[in-house]
């Protein structure tokens, strides 16, 4: 990953996807989610800290805090419960982290331990010594703590606080819509998402069956929570690979279409994605016979496909804004018709198509396709094409098409409320 990559979207949690074990339990995704979240001071105080209250509201009660987001991500079925604890002071400015026993020492005077699912470390560091730390990284999931109290299952996530990205806004952070879109990115890995959301890119295709022409582009899908920081986000909701494997998608929410017996055909209507509805999936998955590789070497494939009609309402309302003048908000963005001087637009009614990567039957990485390849271009600083994934959506009277499965999808009608679809089986 080259420096530019890494000071745009960087997370200091990578993972290997062939070394893990899943427990992961869908009843520890449901329901309240009783969270500790623990303040740490490991500059020596000689920094001003985050305020206090700022960090209550920014996790718990404000509009646009961590639990408000996770409410709706998850339609109502999870929340985030729990308090503040701190601030706790770390005697000698030598770590910019501490581990679990030095954690549960320092705080298990005011707490019970074995009665939280979710512990937040925010750690206050001295940025110049903790420069190459990165912004955070989580467990997957709950795992096993010994704690001085007794053993425990719970997850633990670490964020260096004070990083300007990472450190709460109330009532959000103004590029992201959140009060921290950081602390909510690693929730999602604590509740158990193993993988990011990703790009994959062809360059001048869509989908290419040559696979040496294509790549991914590591947490980098701008229209997910579960992407890196950029300078923007347009929506935060996780993809539906992600909220099937949370339990937050239903057979009844989450439509799986395969190829029909008598006819090549099918007529869908779907729901707008940010809200549930008794007569329409709010998702589509459509499972692929053929998949498609992503990463040859590490045995990564494309196994599912995820359709998404993403409005613009709640978390996801910053959708509005692209369809004003671009450079506004992505001011390195420029039209790749060097003759048209009328700054570019994205016409947003219409639908995102994404992959998913699964291994032991868990969505463990989404890929966002980019359906109008190479029309944005960008200043030489970036190497990669991030931003040209922002128009990709399949609108009225379009067509996707999913070669190695010669699957088509056609946009026939949308409105705002839903998308009526054609899937042809070739």
């Amino acid at each position: 990953m080259k420096a530019a990559r890494l000071q745009l979207i960087f997370f200091s949690f990578y993972f290997t996807i062939n070394n893990f074990s899943w427990a992961q339990n869908l009843t520890d995704t449901i329901g309240e989610q009783k969270t500790a979240v623990i303040l740490i001071d490991l500059s020596g105080g000689i920094i001003p800290r985050a305020d206090f209250h700022e960090i209550e509201e920014s996790f718990f009660n404000g509009s646009h805090s961590v639990n408000h987001f996770i409410r709706e991500t998850s339609y109502q079925k999870t929340w985030i419960s729990g308090q503040v604890f701190g601030w706790y002071e770390w005697s000698n400015r030598d770590k910019c982290e501490l581990n679990y026993d030095e954690i549960f020492n320092l705080i298990q005077k005011d707490l019970d331990l074995t009665k939280y699912d979710r512990f937040f470390i925010l750690n206050h560091v001295d940025l110049k010594m903790c420069a190459g730390t990165g912004f955070g990284h989580s467990t997957h999931g709950k795992v096993q703590l010994f704690t001085p109290q007794g053993s425990t299952f719970a997850s633990v996530s670490q964020v260096q606080l004070n990083y300007r990205l990472v450190k709460p806004q109330v009532p959000f952070q103004k590029l992201t819509g959140i009060s921290s879109s950081v602390i909510a990115h690693e929730f999602g890995h604590a509740l158990g998402i193993l993988g990011h959301a990703n790009l994959y890119e062809c360059g001048e295709q869509t989908i290419s069956t040559n696979e040496s022409n294509c790549n991914q582009e590591a947490i980098a899908d701008m229209f997910s929570i579960m992407a890196g920081e950029s300078y923007y986000k347009s929506t935060l909701h996780m993809s539906a690979c992600h909220k099937e494997d949370l339990g937050w998608m239903s057979s009844r929410e989450l439509k799986i279409i395969e190829k029909p017996k008598n006819e090549n055909s099918i007529l869908i209507d779907l729901n707008n994605f940010e809200k549930l509805s008794a007569n329409r999936p709010s998702a589509i998955k459509i499972p692929l016979e053929n998949k498609i590789p992503v990463v040859r070497e590490k045995e990564v494939y494309i196994s599912n496909l995820f359709l998404e009609f993403r409005t613009p309402s709640g978390f996801n309302s910053r959708l509005l804004n692209l369809t004003q003048p671009l450079d506004q908000y992505y001011r390195d963005i420029t039209w790749v018709d060097a003759n048209n001087k009328t700054k570019p637009k994205v016409d947003i009614a219409g639908i995102q198509i994404r992959g998913g990567f699964y291994k032991d039957g868990h969505c463990i990485t989404s890929y966002l396709f980019d359906t109008k390849p190479n029309s944005f271009a960008f200043q030489e600083k970036y190497d990669y094409s991030l931003y040209d994934h922002l128009d990709a959506f399949v609108t009225k009277g379009q067509t996707f098409k999913e070669p190695y499965n010669n699957i088509d999808i056609k946009v026939i009608d949308i409105d705002s409320e839903q998308a009526k679809l054609k899937i042809i089986f070739n």
